[in-house]
């Protein structure tokens, strides 16, 4: 039914519809000046589930609109997703662990906010941020514990990264006289083939 409404989806769904069936259970009620989600779950067995929930408010007013959804996803097998979203050439350099995401998405007028944890088995990280779209402002702040890169990219030589990156700034188009940002990277230690780095530090 989703392919026949959006006709351009399709492409995304064929591999869904080569594996399995994608079940939805869907609770939500209320009107477009106040939505009450109180589950939205698909699920693909033995692949992926994920759940939201939350409330909308006022959805189709720009600078009045207010929402907050939680969201919680188990992946267990996301790779047959490769020859759908990566390019052949790369394929072979990616991989998709298994993975969780657990976190809340907010709206406030114009602006987005949000906190999320992808973990998987050997580490995870966090991601809190807010964007303003309409100001072209953000605020970004990433931590990563232990996470697994050598997993995702086995080809790359990196192996796990634990530490922090912090950005902020006003303006999409860096080549703007506009534009500002600032970044502070620390890394606690990151492995590189048979090397390990501690104690790295850059600001711009």
């Amino acid at each position: 039914d989703i392919c026949a409404l959006y006709p351009f989806t399709a492409k995304y769904f064929n591999e869904f519809h080569k594996r399995t069936n994608l079940k939805a259970d869907i609770d939500i009620s209320g009107t477009l000046g106040k939505i009450y989600i109180q589950k939205l779950e698909l699920n693909i067995p033995n692949y992926s589930r994920v759940v939201l929930s939350g409330n909308c408010q006022r959805i189709l007013s720009e600078r009045n609109r207010w929402a907050k959804i939680n969201i919680a996803g188990k992946f267990d097998n996301l790779n047959w997703a490769k020859s759908t979203f990566i390019p052949v050439s790369l394929q072979k350099d990616i991989a998709i662990p298994a993975l969780t995401i657990d976190g809340s998405i907010g709206l406030h007028g114009s602006e987005t906010s949000g906190f999320i944890t992808l973990a998987t088995k050997a580490g995870e990280i966090k991601l809190d941020g807010t964007l303003n779209g309409n100001v072209e402002k953000y605020d970004i702040a990433l931590n990563m514990n232990q996470f697994p890169i050598d997993v995702i990219l086995p080809t790359s030589g990196f192996k796990s990264i634990t530490g922090t990156l912090d950005a902020a700034g006003k303006g999409f188009n860096p080549l703007s006289k506009g534009s500002t940002l600032t970044c502070e990277l620390n890394i606690e230690s990151l492995g590189l083939n048979k090397n390990t780095f501690e104690g790295v530090s850059a600001k711009v």
